[in-house]
Formats: C-alpha cells, structure tokens, sequence
C-alpha cells in the first residue's frame, strides 16, 4: 500500500524540522521515496546498486563498514556464504533479464563504462554458471570471466579490478572466450616505455623496411598489453605521436605530401572503441607499407632529377675530352658509386655508354650534314685522338665514319 503525504504536510515537517526524507537510514529514505509515488524496492534496488558499485570500484576499503554496508542496505547476499563474480563483455543494462532471468536466483549486476557488465552472485553450480556463459554468447557477449569463488566481500574490489581490466582488453580474444580468474595474469601496475623497440621501429620505417617494422611492433604491443589499459593506451598514442613525427619530417623530402593521418585525439578514442586487434594490426600494417611506398616514390624521383641531371652535363659537355664519370659525379656533387648505380637504374645503361651514345648520335649528325673533316668532327665531340675515334664508330655503327658520310647523301 502506498501512502500520500500532500504538500501541506511537506510543509509541516519542514517547518518542524524533520528531515526524514534526507536521512542516511535506509528504512526512513524508503519511507519519504512513497511521496515521490515510488515503490520501496525501486529506490532499495537503486541505493544497493550504488553501494555495491562502490564496493567493487573500491571506494569501501574499511572491511567493517562494508558489512555494515551490506546489513543497512539490504544487499541480497548471504555474509556466510562465498560469492561469485562473472564480468561480460559487451553488455548493456537492458540485456542483463535476458541472461540471468530464472537462473540466478540470487544475483546483482553492476553496468561500468564500455559497455563492461560485471554480475555478483552465490550459490551457482558449475551447470548454472555454464547456461549463464551459453545464453551470454547467444545475446551477443563476446568475453564471460569467471571468478567462482570469493570468500569474504572485501576481497570484491581486488578481484573487481582484475576482471574490468580484462573485459577492456577484449578486442584481444576471440568471440566466446571464456577465461576464468586464475588465467588472469594482466599486472595492474604501469609497465616501462618499451623505448628500444620505438626506435627499433622508427629505424627500420624510415628505411622503408615496413615487413621488419611490423615485426617489431608486434613485438612493442606484447609487451604494453602485458600492462594495464591505461599503460597500453598511453604507449599507443605515444608510438602514434612518433610516427607522425616522422611522417612530417619525410614531408621535408617531398614524401607523404598528401598525407592525412587521424588526430591524436581520435586515434585515442578508436582505441578506446576498439573490437578486434586485427584493426588495429591493419592499421599499422597499412601505415608501414605506406612507409615503404612512399620511400619508394620519392627514392626513385630523386633518382630520376639525378639521372636527368647527369643527362644535361652530357648533353652540354659531349665535347669535353675529360667527360667521364668522375667529371659528372663532381658536377652533381654525388660519389661515383652512387652516381653509377642510379643512371644504370634509371636509365638501364651505364654512364659510360650513355656519353658514349651521345657522341656518336652528334658526330653522325654532322657526318651526314655537314663537309666537316672527320678529324674535325672526332675532336667536336670529344676524341682526342682520330683513330681511336674510328674504331670506336665503326664498331658502334658497323661503318667507317667516311662510308656513314656516303650512305647518308645517297
């Protein structure tokens, strides 16, 4: 039966002074929730799911005040008997009827922010436990942690700790995984910043070498998730600080121009919302390659404005005697090796015959039309020596520069 106080009668106890709706009792806080046309098991079941958050958040660390706790508010589990802690993953407060209606008999469940559910309990067997996991899975959880037993209550927090640490590591089990308290072996604590293993990576990226980068980030996460959520996010925004770094100082050498990475800001909340690690995995694979692409792109346009550059001297100094690699290596103040390598790349022939197809191509162009003396022509592009430039027309154009001169006015 609900009882009315109207407002006059409000008003009479105000001015009396009684506070009965304010009162920490319990029984005098039910009593006052009637006149807001509230049942007295609603506002008990609010009031017991607060106290109980507490508890397990830690927040009621004094082991007599929490059996206080447990006895002022009613909570609906037997001091005499061990409890039972199951975390689930994801699970909103409306999907909670569906897994524990007519199966627990005696149960609570505390909602925690990403969609964490943890459930004390008591008195379940390992039958009512395994229906609670199967009904779980079928309405969507995809991580069931089992604690089975908990001999006194204030032991709730340390092992609450343990199981919302691991529920915010999900993404890092499969679909149905059910782990129980003993698997647990997550430290809580801060881990060290695995610093090498950054540089490692940086190094390795910044050579293009993105299939060895990968292998050292895989390495990086095993060692931050070894951690707490907190340490594992704050690595991983952290590396993600350090790449982009990178990104931009590889700007400076024309790479990753149109580059358009997640701000900082959202890559920490996708970590946040993560579901699978794969996602993550991907998106650092992907990166990497990008790397290595980029590398790649720019690496082969600074060899081509070198092996163009080269071109030019040869085109403007195809006369000079003293041509040669060493002349060109000089002019664009590059080694001789490098030099070498990147026209053979580029181009497909060395620098060699490269200068040397050149001063053929000119000297057939003023064989052909000009009256020019051979010697002359020899020494226009670069031969010091006629003979010398005989042969080497001859074996490069299969006649003797005199017959190429008559072939050509036919």
């Amino acid at each position: 039966m609900v009882s009315r106080v109207n407002a006059g009668d409000k008003k009479a106890l105000y001015e009396e002074g009684e506070l009965r709706f304010l009162s920490s009792s319990i029984d005098r806080m039910l009593t006052q929730a009637e006149t807001f046309e509230e049942t007295t098991e609603s506002y008990r079941t609010l009031l017991q799911t607060d106290v109980l958050r507490e508890m397990l958040l830690g927040k009621i660390g004094d082991p007599d005040l929490m059996l206080d706790q447990f006895k002022e508010y009613k909570l609906p589990f037997s001091l005499d008997s061990p409890l039972q802690l199951i975390g689930l993953k994801p699970l909103g407060e409306g999907e909670l009827g569906k897994i524990g209606s007519g199966l627990l008999t005696v149960h609570m469940g505390i909602p925690f922010e990403g969609e964490r559910m943890l459930i004390v309990t008591q008195n379940c067997n390992a039958q009512q436990l395994q229906e609670l996991y199967d009904r779980s899975i079928a309405n969507g959880v995809e991580l069931v942690i089992f604690n089975r037993r908990i001999e006194h209550p204030f032991q709730l927090a340390n092992q609450a700790s343990l199981v919302l640490e691991e529920l915010r590591f999900s993404f890092m089990y499969t679909t149905g995984t059910k782990l129980e308290e003993k698997e647990l072996k997550r430290s809580l604590n801060t881990g060290a910043y695995p610093s090498e293993l950054e540089k490692n990576l940086l190094h390795l990226l910044h050579q293009g070498r993105a299939i060895e980068a990968y292998d050292v980030y895989t390495g990086f996460f095993e060692e931050i998730a070894k951690y707490s959520f907190t340490h594992f996010r704050f690595s991983m925004k952290r590396l993600y600080i350090s790449l982009q770094l990178l990104v931009k100082e590889m700007q400076e050498t024309g790479c990753f121009i149109d580059s358009h990475e997640l701000s900082i800001g959202k890559f920490e909340l996708s970590l946040e919302s993560l579901v699978r690690r794969s996602d993550l995995d991907d998106f650092f694979r992907h990166w990497f390659d990008r790397f290595e692409e980029e590398l790649q792109r720019c690496k082969a346009e600074k060899n081509r404005s070198i092996a163009d550059q080269i071109k030019q001297v040869v085109e403007t100094e195809y006369a000079n005697p003293n041509l040669c690699l060493q002349f060109l290596a000089d002019k664009v103040h590059l080694s001789v090796s490098y030099v070498s390598k990147v026209f053979k790349d580029c181009e497909g022939v060395s620098v060699s015959d490269y200068c040397l197809g050149i001063r053929m191509g000119k000297a057939a162009e003023l064989l052909g039309q000009s009256d020019i003396p051979v010697k002359d022509i020899a020494s226009a592009v670069g031969f010091s020596n006629e003979n010398y430039f005989y042969a080497v027309f001859r074996k490069q154009r299969g006649l003797t520069p005199n017959e190429f001169r008559k072939r050509a006015r036919l």
